[in-house]
């Protein structure tokens, strides 16, 4: 088996590499090199996955947390389970895809970086569509529309802040005390 075709074999495995790599590292920080590096692929073989460069692996990783984004949303909104069991399912969707606070957020990395404005713009997006899938875990009979949106927006702060301040500390506590709060929010609304 040649080279190429083994780098065809672990292209997904490539794709979370890289995704991992962008919200270890940045966007400033994760060069080809770095990705070379990190994944045991020649330059050559980056450029054959992601012809693009740059660019394209950070557009690609961005579809990694699309695809995250969908699964949540599908489960926040699944009306045939209970809130809190839809809430917790989307907990233990956040510790693994988060590592248990130890892994930071792609999202919160291209926001806070000064990055190409299609990478902004869809980070924006992709943010607004964790808002809406938080949005899910009100039960209308207890919140309006506007209550919803605030508790979505309190949650996404709450993990985004859980995220960072675990990671400051290598400590997943501030990310689960983070969760337990939502559940606790969740909870005042279903």
């Amino acid at each position: 088996m040649s080279a190429l075709d083994n780098d065809q074999k672990r292209q997904p495995d490539i794709l979370q590499d890289v995704a991992r790599i962008f919200r270890a590292n940045g966007f400033h920080g994760t060069t080809i090199s770095v990705v070379s590096e990190r994944t045991g692929l020649g330059k050559s073989s980056i450029y054959h996955h992601f012809g693009r460069g740059k660019s394209e692996m950070a557009q690609r990783s961005l579809d990694v947390v699309a695809t995250f984004m969908e699964a949540m949303e599908a489960t926040a909104g699944d009306t045939s389970v209970p809130t809190s069991a839809r809430w917790e399912a989307v907990a233990k969707m956040l510790r693994e895809y988060y590592e248990n606070g130890q892994l930071g957020c792609l999202l919160a990395v291209f926001s806070l970086e000064d990055v190409p404005d299609e990478l902004r713009a869809r980070t924006k997006l992709l943010f607004d569509r964790w808002l809406a899938a938080m949005t899910l875990l009100c039960n209308p009979d207890q919140c309006d529309e506007a209550d919803a949106q605030r508790f979505a927006r309190h949650a996404v702060m709450m993990i985004q802040g859980g995220l960072v301040l675990s990671r400051a500390q290598s400590s997943g506590d501030a990310f689960e005390q983070a969760l337990a709060e939502v559940a606790s929010a969740v909870s005042d609304r279903s």
